[in-house]
């Protein structure tokens, strides 16, 4: 998908020499050629640990060619545009696209989504489970927290368990944690979500989520706080002033309770992955995901009214104009906009569709479109 969730290690390549060895056909050592064989085997294997750079540890490398994506994300204040994407690359563009410039980032993973509350201040999550802040509009970031912080963040937490959790509870979630330690992996950071400069949401695979009070500068764990006990991936967190939600695997939807400050489950009947939320209006949030999927809930999530939409390809994000204008797009090249709340869509003609990944309304006539060719300015009419 167009979120990749795999975050392991890599495969080694004495398993294959491992593999080879049992077979008798290499069992003649005696050979010079074989042993020559094996030792350039050594030698490539070594060669290449070493030539390995730590994706967390390197910065994202330049390119004169990065705005050709693919892309995964994109945010627009007017003619201000950020848009993310593979290997740790941002572009930026001051002019409604007419020029980019890439970006300064000091990591080299696959960044998905970003979430800005003004022209200057933003966040970006990815893979490694990086957060990043810039603070000029996305010419340069700085690496706020990763998967390995949050890991240790998560572990002190539930260890020393300063707000009275039960105990079945902590120790449950501390084994989760010390199991992602023990396999040597750190888990994706898939949405992020500021609803002011300082308060803030990042979301991710197996029930990971993580608050912050003061933009970023400390995080406080929150899988306790779900109504999640399979530990279903989230893939979305989207907000409408002080209503928060949570969308991912199995049709699932959470809605957060400012009273007991939990995110309690405001499912929707489908059973297939979600992959995204747009909370508009009074109590509206739209939900999509794979094969055209699109419900609507005008009460918060409470009941949901499944979509008879013109399409079928996975819906990968959606928008909304100051007007109340919808878009979405998928990944077979539509887009696609709605007039009246998100009842019924009608396709939007554009120049050269590609696979979406991202759209974001600009001015009026006027989407950023992002995907796997990159980073569209289309007019729309």
């Amino acid at each position: 998908m167009f979120k990749q969730l795999s975050s392991g290690g890599y495969p080694s390549m004495f398993e294959g020499v491992r593999t080879l060895s049992t077979d008798k056909r290499w069992l003649w050592l005696g050979s010079w050629s074989s042993v020559l064989a094996f030792a350039l085997l050594l030698v490539l294997f070594v060669s290449q640990a070493e030539a390995f750079e730590a994706p967390l540890e390197t910065p994202a490398q330049k390119s004169d060619s990065a705005i050709n994506g693919p892309f995964l994300d994109v945010v627009a204040f007017e003619n201000h545009l950020v848009a993310v994407g593979l290997y740790g690359r941002i572009v930026v563009s001051g002019n409604s696209g007419e020029s980019w410039s890439q970006a300064q980032v000091p990591v080299s993973t696959d960044l998905v989504a970003a979430s800005f509350v003004d022209r200057k201040k933003g966040w970006v999550v990815g893979h490694g489970g990086v957060v990043l802040h810039t603070k000029d509009g996305g010419k340069n970031w700085e690496l706020q927290l990763d998967g390995l912080e949050a890991q240790q963040l998560a572990i002190d937490y539930y260890t020393e368990n300063d707000d009275g959790l039960e105990k079945d509870v902590a120790d449950e979630m501390l084994a989760l944690e010390r199991s992602f330690v023990f396999e040597n992996e750190t888990q994706p950071f898939m949405d992020v979500l500021f609803v002011n400069e300082q308060r803030g949401y990042v979301v991710g695979t197996f029930n990971r989520i993580f608050a912050t009070e003061d933009g970023g500068e400390t995080w406080k764990p929150l899988m306790h706080r779900t109504d999640n006990p399979t530990e279903r991936h989230f893939y979305a967190v989207a907000g409408n002033g002080e209503a928060i939600y949570l969308a991912g695997e199995a049709g699932k939807v959470w809605r957060l309770n400012p009273q007991s400050g939990r995110f309690e489950s405001a499912d929707t009947p489908y059973t297939g992955t979600l992959f995204g939320l747009l909370a508009f209006g009074q109590n509206q949030l739209l939900a999509y995901g794979m094969r055209g999927t699109v419900y609507l809930s005008r009460d918060e999530g409470s009941s949901w009214t499944n979509l008879d939409v013109p399409f079928t390809g996975g819906v990968t994000d959606a928008d909304l104009s100051p007007e109340g204008q919808i878009f979405i797009v998928d990944q077979g090249g539509g887009l696609y906009q709605s007039q009246d709340g998100g009842a019924d869509f009608t396709k939007v003609k554009v120049s050269r569709p590609m696979s979406y990944f991202g759209v974001a309304w600009m001015a009026p006539g006027l989407v950023t479109l992002v995907g796997e060719s990159g980073v569209r300015v289309e007019s729309i009419f």
